[in-house]
């Protein structure tokens, strides 16, 4: 294999925008349960910044398995399924939050704004992730402009970097959405629930989630994400517009397009 500079940064970028897109959808769990009355993130360390703290090497397993099943089977069902256990690999790579329910006053409501805060994270960061997308690609274009290739080459990372980071953060907020335990989606649900239903619900989530992974992996769900991910990704871009494309027309006379 040969070793490139483009290679190391490209699995350097993915790493960190992995870690990026996880790491505050996590702790978003964590403090929002300690604002509401729930300090057992913040007892155990878990509010850290500190990837060491809430990464889970077991997990990281299905990201090898999916390596390894990618690698050795050249057929699209094992492609695809080599896809989704890296997929839930890099999902589960770390630790989901400690949270008590019965630390909050109202469980059910404590639960579902608790869970709804990862996602808003990941979107959070999305959009500010495009905005600085847009920005570092006007820097780019400007660099190759003034035929400077050390600023070119630098913004072009960066660019890379944001964009995989705004894709991979919503992607992980629209798959956390769908209502199906033990995702987040299925806490904000459920809470409409009666208790009585809502607490024999979660008794089963385990297998719930087995039923799950074999559904995603027969593409039952690929249509919703594929639609959910690019619905968000063209609001946030159009918003993005209004922001950078003034900047973009007086620097470079050019409306710039990011895919």
């Amino acid at each position: 294999m040969n070793i490139t500079l483009d290679t190391v940064m490209s699995a350097l970028i993915t790493v960190l925008t992995l870690l990026f897109a996880l790491l505050p959808h996590e702790i978003a769990h964590g403090y929002t349960a300690y604002l509401m009355g729930d300090r057992t993130a913040k007892q155990m360390g878990r509010l850290s910044f500190n990837p060491f703290r809430h990464i889970n090497t077991m997990n990281a397993g299905w990201i090898l398995l999916g390596l390894f099943v990618g690698q050795l089977f050249d057929n699209p069902a094992m492609a695809n399924l080599s896809r989704i256990l890296m997929f839930v690999g890099f999902v589960m790579l770390l630790q989901p939050v400690p949270i008590n329910p019965a630390n909050f006053r109202d469980p059910k409501k404590g639960m579902a704004i608790t869970a709804l805060m990862g996602p808003v994270m990941n979107l959070v960061i999305a959009f500010l992730s495009l905005i600085l997308c847009y920005l570092s690609a006007i820097g780019m274009r400007w660099g190759e402009m003034q035929g400077n290739e050390t600023l070119s080459q630098i913004l072009h990372y960066a660019v890379v970097f944001f964009r995989m980071l705004t894709h991979y953060s919503i992607a992980l907020a629209v798959f956390n959405l769908i209502p199906i335990p033990p995702l987040d989606g299925s806490r904000v649900l459920f809470a409409f629930l009666p208790s009585r239903y809502y607490f024999k619900v979660m008794q089963y989530e385990r297998y719930i989630m087995v039923i799950f992974l074999v559904l995603l992996y027969a593409g039952a769900f690929d249509l919703l994400l594929g639609t959910g991910e690019q619905n968000v990704f063209s609001v946030f871009d159009n918003l993005c517009h209004t922001i950078v494309d003034p900047l973009s027309k007086s620097v470079l006379g050019y409306r710039i397009i990011i895919q």
